[in-house]
């Protein structure tokens, strides 16, 4: 059940679009709705506080958000007729400060905005998404800037051809009943020397009417942008993913598969986890 739907918001305009669809399921799930927002402690003379000394106390600043917050909580009473809120304002890293609120509060969902950056940009921005969509105990909903909501969302699966897909995915559609389409996708990166694998993965599959297995064949050198192109014609369909646990090495040398997708990626992400 969804119970307590988490919304990590800057107050920008691309935030209040992640609200927004928040709001809509804190009615629909008669949920609670959250809203956070994580500030960073500015230094002496900063642009943001040109009137802030290293040796203030950051409570006035703390204040501050808190009204904005309290302003936003209003108008979203207002215009969602919910009234079961709870926000926070605090200084520190947002991802961990997310992820410990999430487990603090029993989060159910965390509903997040992206901008769809690239370059500096993307790791000032995005890599904060991208980090909770990796790190995340429960599933995030990313939405990309120019997201437009619509009644029957298109869902498709970003596949690693694990059998354990299969039941998650299916937990999840129960969990968000009638949120989705029925018919997903299953969409698979082509590589070499698959054909058991596919084989056994499409075994599983036939099991359910509604679900079918798409193989795309790599012609952009990484699958993100593959998976991307494909879904280009039709930004409305949602895109679930599975966060893989990364290796040491992985850590060190490279962005997963999760965090790619949400650099690039300008249809909707979802991200959870299979056990």
């Amino acid at each position: 059940m969804i119970k307590e739907i988490l919304v990590p918001t800057d107050f920008s305009e691309v935030s209040l679009q992640a609200i927004d669809l928040a709001g809509e399921l804190a009615k629909k799930y008669d949920a609670r709705l959250h809203l956070i927002h994580i500030f960073h402690i500015p230094g002496a003379g900063s642009a943001d506080y040109p009137d802030y000394t290293a040796f203030s106390d950051i409570n006035w600043i703390q204040e501050e958000k808190d009204k904005k917050l309290d302003q936003l909580t209003e108008e979203l009473k207002m215009k969602y007729g919910i009234s079961a809120f709870k926000h926070s304002a605090r200084p520190g890293l947002v991802v961990q400060n997310t992820i410990d609120y999430v487990e603090d509060e029993k989060i159910d969902l965390i509903v997040l905005s992206t901008t769809g950056a690239s370059g500096l940009k993307k790791w000032l921005i995005g890599s904060n998404a991208a980090e909770i969509l990796q790190r995340s105990p429960v599933p995030v909903f990313s939405i990309p800037e120019d997201y437009n909501s619509v009644e029957q969302r298109p869902l498709a699966v970003s596949s690693d051809l694990d059998p354990d897909e299969i039941p998650a995915l299916n937990q999840f559609l129960k969990t968000f009943d009638h949120l989705f389409e029925e018919k997903v996708e299953f969409l698979h990166v082509l590589d070499q020397s698959e054909e058991t694998r596919i084989k056994a993965f499409q075994q599983e599959l036939i099991k359910h009417d509604n679900f079918e297995l798409r193989l795309l064949e790599n012609k952009e050198g990484e699958k993100e942008e593959t998976i991307n192109e494909y879904l280009k014609p039709n930004q409305s369909t949602w895109l679930l993913v599975f966060p893989e646990p990364k290796s040491f090495w992985a850590k060190i040398f490279g962005s997963s598969h999760t965090k790619k997708l949400s650099y690039h990626a300008q249809n909707p992400l979802i991200s959870i986890k299979k056990h």
